[in-house]
C-alpha cells in the first residue's frame, strides 16, 4: 500500500537487482531498466496495462513502483485443462487489441507468455506486465536474445524480433489453451 498517496492505492514494487557487480552488468541492468521506466511512461495510461508510479535505484538495485494487478497470470489459469473455441477466441481479442497499442508505440514486448498476463478480477480483462524485456523497433540492430522456450520464434531467437515476434507468441498460447499442452 502506498502509504504517501491519499488513495493509499495497492502497488507492486519489482527489483532488478543485477547478477553481479561487476561494471558491465550494472550498466546493462541501468539500460535495460531505464528502457522499461521509459516504455511505461509511454504505456501506462492504456487500460490493460499497470500504471507506473515511480522509479529508482538505491545500491545499485533498481526498483519500479507500478500499479497492482488483482487476478491471476494465465499460467495458473492454463493448467492442463483446455479452453472451449470461445474462450480461446476472447483471450485473442483480449490480447491482441492491447497488443495493438503497444505496437502502435513501436514497442515489441519480447516475453509474451502465460505468467505476464494477468486476468484482472474486478473486469476479467486481461493486463500485459512485465515490460523488463521490450525493445523499442527504432533501432533495427541486432539485439540481446531476451524470450522464453516455447513461446519464442526463430527470428527472435537470433536476436531479429520484430512486430510478428509478439503475435506468434500470443498464436502458441492460443494453441496451449485448445490442446492443453505445454508449447516446450
Amino acid at each position: 500500500t502506498d502509504t504517501q498517496a491519499p488513495s493509499k492505492r495497492r502497488c507492486i514494487v519489482k527489483k532488478l537487482q543485477p547478477e553481479s557487480d561487476d561494471l558491465f552488468t550494472v550498466k546493462t541492468s541501468r539500460r535495460l531498466f531505464a528502457t522499461e521506466v521509459k516504455v511505461l511512461r509511454r504505456l501506462g495510461d492504456y487500460d490493460t496495462i499497470p500504471q507506473l508510479y515511480d522509479d529508482f535505484e538505491e545500491n545499485q538495485n533498481f526498483f519500479l513502483v507500478e500499479q497492482y494487478i488483482e487476478g491471476k497470470n494465465l499460467k495458473q489459469e492454463f493448467g492442463w485443462r483446455r479452453w472451449p473455441e470461445a474462450k480461446v477466441i476472447a483471450f485473442l481479442q483480449d490480447v491482441l487489441s492491447t497488443l495493438a497499442y503497444v505496437h502502435q508505440q513501436r514497442v515489441i514486448h519480447r516475453d509474451l507468455k502465460p505468467a505476464n498476463l494477468i486476468r484482472r478480477k474486478k473486469d476479467k480483462k486481461i493486463v500485459l506486465i512485465d515490460f523488463g524485456s521490450v525493445k523499442n523497433k527504432r533501432r533495427i540492430a541486432q539485439t540481446v536474445v531476451i524470450g522464453t522456450d516455447g513461446y519464442m520464434p526463430s527470428e527472435q531467437s537470433i536476436g531479429r524480433p520484430n512486430f510478428s515476434s509478439d503475435v506468434y507468441a500470443v498464436g502458441i498460447m492460443a494453441i496451449q489453451a485448445l490442446t492443453g499442452i505445454d508449447p516446450t
